[in-house]
Parts: C-alpha cells; sequence; structure tokens
C-alpha cells in the first residue's frame, strides 16, 4: 500500500484546506494510505515535508503554488520520496513545466498512475543565504517584479499581475555585479 502524505500551507484567498482534503480522499479511494497538514508558515513545509521522510511515506503531495513546491521539493531532495504536485497557486510553472493538470482531481489521477520522474535542483547563495530553485533562479529585474507582485494582486489578476508590476519596475534597476559558479 502506498503511504502519502498532503501537505500546504494555509493561504488568504485560496482553498488549500479544501483542496488538501480532496486530494487526500482520493488518494485513499484509490487505496491509499494517507496523512494530511495544513500549515501557516512557508518554512513549516519543509520541516513536515522531512517528517514524512522520516517516517518512511512514500510520497509528500505539496499542495499550493511554485513557492509551496520548492519548500517541499528541497526537504525531498536526495531522499527516495517522490513529490507529488497539486498546483493552486498563481504561476505554476513547475507543474505546468512537468505538465501536471491544474485540476486537482486531474493532478491526482497523475499521482495515481505513478510514473516518477527526475527533476533537477539548483541552488543559489544569496547575501550568505542559500535558496533552492526549480524552474529558474532570477536576479535584479526579475527578482524585483516578483517582490513587487503581492498575494493581493496575484487574487485579484492572477498572471497578469506578474506583467503589471514588469512594467512597472521598467528602468528601476541598475546595473550590478554577479557571479555565477
Amino acid at each position: 500500500m502506498t503511504r502519502a502524505f498532503v501537505l500546504g500551507r494555509r493561504r488568504k484567498g485560496r482553498k488549500i484546506r479544501q483542496v488538501v482534503r480532496e486530494v487526500a480522499r482520493l488518494l485513499r479511494a484509490a487505496g491509499w494510505k494517507v496523512d494530511t497538514k495544513v500549515v501557516i508558515k512557508k518554512s513549516d513545509l519543509g520541516r513536515r515535508a522531512a517528517r514524512a521522510v522520516k517516517a518512511d511515506c512514500d510520497l509528500v503531495v505539496a499542495v499550493g503554488g511554485d513557492g509551496a513546491v520548492i519548500e517541499v521539493a528541497t526537504a525531498l531532495a536526495e531522499t527516495n520520496v517522490a513529490l507529488g504536485i497539486v498546483p493552486t497557486g498563481t504561476g505554476n510553472l513547475l507543474a505546468s513545466n512537468l505538465k501536471i493538470p491544474h485540476r486537482p482531481d486531474a493532478a491526482v489521477r497523475v499521482l495515481v498512475a505513478g510514473q516518477r520522474r527526475r527533476i533537477d535542483l539548483g541552488r543559489v547563495t544569496v547575501d550568505g543565504e542559500d535558496h533552492a530553485f526549480a524552474v529558474a533562479c532570477g536576479v535584479g529585474f526579475d527578482a524585483k517584479v516578483m517582490d513587487a507582485t503581492g498575494t493581493g494582486q496575484k487574487l485579484r489578476w492572477g498572471k497578469p499581475a506578474y506583467r503589471a508590476n514588469a512594467l512597472g519596475q521598467t528602468g528601476t534597476t541598475p546595473p550590478f555585479h554577479h557571479v555565477i559558479t
């Protein structure tokens, strides 16, 4: 029997708790043993995923957007525990790149089908702090656009919120020195 841990982070304006429950229900219906948790802080996602690894789960399902997914993926890196993704964010770039459907029931069908793929994670150090990434690593202008795009904007406008902030940030980032190793 496959043992899964379904994990999400409560977000204003998003129905994460309901999606976590629905995913768990669908996985149980497929004969899986499932535990769930909805956390409040982003850092708790990684801690809970690491606990799931120690508890011998076969799969940790991240319910959320790219930020939640990367937190969980980082905790699972270099383990034998698989990452499942049920996208509920604005961009969902990693899920899109992996052709994971955006509807929870369809994403669960992908999980149940069980075809594993390896993905690469990158690491970057900024101001002495390490960060992981799976899709892209943006600095300068890109980072300013991402920082400027708030949750309220994403909930109201979706992906166009990023484009609006890109226009607003035009000309605000002076050239600076990068070291890429």
